[in-house]
This record gives C-alpha cells, structure tokens and sequence, in this order.
C-alpha cells in the first residue's frame, strides 16, 4: 500500500534517522495480518522497540503544504484500536511524525490517545541529536550494517545525505 514517493521519502528518512539515535529494533512498512473474519489488514509504517520493552508504531503524513488533519490523525488511531494497542499511561503507544505541523484539534487529542506528535520542528530537534557525538556513532555502526548488505557506494551515498537539509533527504529518498 505505497502512498505516494514523498511519503515513501519521509518514511525511510525517518527510519535512518531512527537507526541513527540508536532506536532498536526499527522495521519499515509493517504488515498486520488480521484474523479471518476481520475487515482488512493494517499497515503501520514504522515500528521500534520502546525504552520499556514496548513496541512504538509510527505513522509518517508528508504534506508539501497544510498541516496534518485530524482525520489523519483519526486514522491512526483507528489502526492503533484495531490492533488492541493499549493506551498505557507513562508510555506512548504511537507515534505520528509529519514534515509539516497538525493541526488544533490533532494536538488537543493526541495527548487523550497517548500518540506522540513529531511535527517539521520535532525533527530538526532529532537531526540535531542525529548530529551530535552519539549519533555519530550510532551512524557510523549503521554505516557497517551498510556496507555489508548494499557496498561502499551505498555507504558514502548515506554519509553525505546526513549532512542535507531535511526535505532534501526525503526527496533523494523518494526518487
């Protein structure tokens, strides 16, 4: 189920970008099978193993202009039940990252459905770690993992990304 190419660019920039702040355990484009009998399956683009041995779905909405609706906020959340992901009280159960902002009533609600908003600012704050010593090293440990599955060229190609702006490394990633 592919979106568009920038959503697909906002998707794996958010999965390098994951990778890179030492998140574990991050899969892109997870399929839930649901049992026979139920509507359909579900997608969620991102999973990551939380701090509290918890799983973190990540839902990404690249817009190139308007903030994210509350529809699309809705919608995740609706995945979210169907799957049974419960609403805990210390952790978040979600994630809904966006290169934009949400819109008001999406920012009123998150808090209630226990989803974590990651808006355009959110995500200079986590390139800024992703920049910082740590990030560095995690970076250069996913430069090995590179290497090994796709070559050199990969390798150099995802060193000089990190250091674009971030809407440039969605669109290199959509292309």
């Amino acid at each position: 189920m592919r979106k568009n190419k920038a959503g697909y660019g906002l998707e794996k920039y958010v999965e390098l970008l994951y990778k890179d702040l030492g998140y574990k355990n991050v899969i892109r484009n997870v399929i839930f099978r649901m049992s026979k009998g139920d509507y359909a399956d579900a997608q969620i683009d991102l999973t990551y193993d939380g701090p509290l041995g918890n799983v973190v779905y990540v839902e990404c909405k690249y817009h190139s202009k308007g903030n994210v609706s509350f529809s699309e906020f809705a919608k995740f959340v609706q995945v979210l039940n169907i799957l049974k992901i419960p609403k805990l009280p210390v952790i978040y159960r979600g994630e809904l990252v966006t290169n934009t902002y949400f819109d008001k009533r999406t920012i009123n609600s998150a808090e209630v459905e226990r989803i974590k908003l990651i808006d355009k600012d959110g995500l200079i704050e986590l390139e800024k770690k992703r920049n910082s010593l740590a990030g560095t090293i995690f970076a250069g440990l996913n430069s090995v993992e590179i290497y090994k599955n796709k070559g050199p060229k990969d390798v150099i190609k995802y060193l000089l990304n990190r250091a674009l702006p971030i809407e440039t490394q969605i669109k290199r990633y959509s292309a």
